[in-house]
């Protein structure tokens, strides 16, 4: 049941905040401050992606930023699990040990599904790409719904959600929602 809801939930968040955000022009191009100020969540996506070396000022394709955005998100995904690993030690619980070995599950899931987006040999579709993107997101928040089935939301909780993994899948879908409407009206 509470599967269902995070799956729900995510489905919402692409569904109703990320869409207005989607322009739909494939050929535009822009520095990386330009292409983050056009997703749902600029500021996590001007933070983590302000550093790429070599892209200060470039201008790139929806397409280019796009992979930067997923390699970015990656990136944050794959810290954030071994953050949540480091995190072992505070359990005070059986409770909330459940809660934080499901949420490990799930941010291990949420890297192999970037993993996906990003293998460039299994020539995904962009709905393969929405489809990874939305897993890794809804299992993002089924990390962070477990930790209220068990009622244990006071100690290692708030240092879970205090990230920006989700944002930056958000942005992730925004901006591949546009090759997905181009793919799914070509067929």
């Amino acid at each position: 049941m509470k599967m269902q809801v995070a799956f729900c939930l995510a489905f919402l968040v692409t569904a109703f905040i990320v869409l207005p955000y989607v322009q739909s022009g494939l050929s535009s191009t822009g520095d990386i401050d330009w292409w983050c100020n056009q997703t749902p969540n600029p500021k996590p996506c001007t933070y983590h992606m302000s550093h790429i070396p070599g892209q200060e000022g470039t201008n790139i394709s929806r397409k280019q930023f796009l992979t930067l955005a997923e390699q970015t998100t990656l990136a944050a995904a794959s810290s954030e699990l071994g953050y949540v690993r480091s995190l072992e030690p505070r359990v005070i619980n059986n409770a909330e040990r459940s809660a934080w070995s499901d949420c490990l599950l799930f941010y291990n899931l949420t890297v192999k599904s970037m993993s996906q987006v990003l293998d460039v040999s299994r020539k995904s579709t962009a709905a393969d790409v929405q489809i990874w993107l939305s897993a890794a997101s809804t299992n993002i928040l089924t990390c962070e719904g477990g930790f209220f089935d068990v009622n244990v939301t006071t100690n290692i909780y708030p240092l879970i959600i205090n990230n920006n993994v989700t944002q930056l899948v958000s942005n992730c879908l925004a901006v591949n929602k546009v090759f997905y409407d181009r793919e799914k009206g070509n067929k």
